[in-house]
């Protein structure tokens, strides 16, 4: 009885308890990004086409169906969502904020959470292939 609306952890949950503090994860979960410690970080990713090929990927699976293709906040979900969806070729984004910026945002989501975290969808790498596709779309 009530069965349906328990709070089960499935296969998309984290462990219940948190790792203790300081501690680096040797697999599972990643630690909470930190949005000071990551403003100054470079992309790692290779600035190649193998990247690209791999964030442009990333890119149509988990950020079109919002952004649109071509980054501009015209994708097919956008319009049923409660705010304007950011236009990701905007010279805010593209010119102000920092690729570890951008990580922070792609990891941890939006702060009013329409937009999800990719932390548990995408690997670091990928993010960071992600945002080299990202900074393709300002060309």
């Amino acid at each position: 009885d009530g069965m349906l609306d328990d709070q089960a952890p499935g296969h998309q949950h984290g462990p219940a308890v948190p790792p203790p503090s300081g501690s680096v994860p040797l697999g599972g979960r990643e630690p909470p990004p930190d949005e000071d410690a990551l403003e100054d970080v470079e992309n790692p990713a290779a600035d190649d086409r193998m990247t690209g090929v791999r964030g442009a990927k990333a890119y149509a699976v988990h950020c079109a169906p919002c952004h649109g293709s071509r980054g501009r906040g015209d994708g097919p979900i956008a319009k049923l969502l409660s705010e304007e969806t950011p236009d990701l070729t905007d010279p805010e984004i593209q010119d102000e904020l920092t690729d570890g910026a951008l990580f922070h945002v792609i990891t941890a989501g939006s702060m009013s959470e329409v937009m999800p975290p990719a932390k548990d969808d995408l690997p670091p790498a990928e993010r960071w292939a992600l945002i080299r596709h990202l900074r393709s779309l300002k060309r």
